[in-house]
């Protein structure tokens, strides 16, 4: 077992009740701090184990800073702001293929051609706050649409280190301040980014990172 400490999140709901990450927000600047580190609203809801999905009336609303995205993630499950594990599912593989021709970009709430919305709230009421969050919308090889929230996207293939994260989502974004050289290798398609200064530690996802400093 790890003995790995997740830090506390001030800003989670400091009762003894289970609470549910629901959803990555929008990102923002707050009032009076424009220059400094953008937020990121979070969604959170009462866990009710054993019952999917669950009424959203008590969903809470807070911002963090877009550095804590990392330890940030969907049906994870808190407790006076300390992570205590995830939410159980079931759990199925899919092949994708990313290309311009099986994935495009949708908002969550907006109504998607002939066959409705994209998130239906009767099976997913997370989100009802922000339903003009993007989603990544591909077509899998076996037939399946998968929907993922390009936050979370952001998150899986960015969210190594909180600095990267950082500098990822603030304003003016200049990739001279996210990597030095980026190269992608022909026989095994592996991209590889070296980071730029000040931007530690590897990526534990593909893309494979690497720290400039290293």
């Amino acid at each position: 077992m790890s003995d790995y400490v997740y830090p506390t999140v001030e800003a989670f709901p400091d009762d003894d009740r289970t609470w549910r990450l629901d959803w990555l927000g929008d990102v923002a600047f707050q009032r009076y701090r424009r220059f400094e580190t953008p937020f990121i609203c979070l969604a959170l809801s009462p866990y009710r184990e054993g019952a999917f999905p669950y009424p959203a009336d008590e969903q809470r609303h807070v911002h963090v800073p877009v550095g804590t995205l990392p330890i940030l993630g969907v049906g994870s499950l808190w407790v006076k702001g300390r992570q205590v594990g995830f939410q159980s599912s079931v759990e199925e593989i899919f092949t994708v293929e990313a290309n311009s021709e099986r994935t495009r970009l949708a908002k969550a709430g907006i109504p998607d051609g002939e066959e409705g919305y994209l998130v239906p709230f009767e099976h997913h009421p997370f989100h009802h706050r922000h339903t003009r969050s993007w989603c990544l919308v591909a077509q899998s090889d076996e037939g399946a649409t998968v929907v993922i929230p390009t936050m979370e996207v952001i998150r899986f293939y960015f969210g190594s280190s909180s600095g990267l994260a950082t500098r990822l989502l603030k304003p003016p974004f200049d990739e001279d301040k996210l990597w030095v050289k980026a190269e992608r290798d022909v026989v095994t398609k592996e991209a590889r980014i070296d980071l730029a200064k000040g931007i530690s530690g590897a990526s534990r996802r593909p893309p494979v990172f690497s720290s400039s400093e290293l």
